[in-house]
């Protein structure tokens, strides 16, 4: 699983933690459906300033169920724009009206089944 986050931090380590937290709070420790998380790419975002673009890999146990995902996706937002079908890829942004994430410091997040 492809997973692309667009996070307001003022430095590359700390865009790296918001990720890190996610995963180790919800992805590892609660839900146990990834072996291991890689960080592909952290840069800034050329479009905004204080705004770093995040790219990792999530190495799964198994293939996950449409209850996990939906589990999964609940925990970063509220809110999801679905493509393909079946489903293979999904998108969230803080501009969707009435979107809450859990964490104010995350823009977009878009995922790749």
């Amino acid at each position: 699983m492809l997973i692309r986050f667009f996070i307001y931090s003022g430095n590359e380590s700390g865009a790296k933690t918001v990720v890190n937290e996610l995963f180790q709070d919800v992805i590892i420790k609660e839900m146990n459906i990834a072996n291991e998380v890689v960080f592909n790419k952290i840069e800034s975002y050329w479009k905004i300033d204080n705004m770093y673009e995040v790219e990792v890999d999530v190495n799964l146990k198994r293939k996950i169920t449409e209850a996990e995902r939906d589990k999964f996706l609940s925990v970063i937002s509220g809110k999801w724009k679905f493509y393909g079908n079946p489903i293979d890829e999904a998108l969230t942004s803080e501009t969707m009206e009435d979107n809450h994430f859990i964490r104010k410091d995350i823009s977009m997040v878009n995922i790749f089944f």
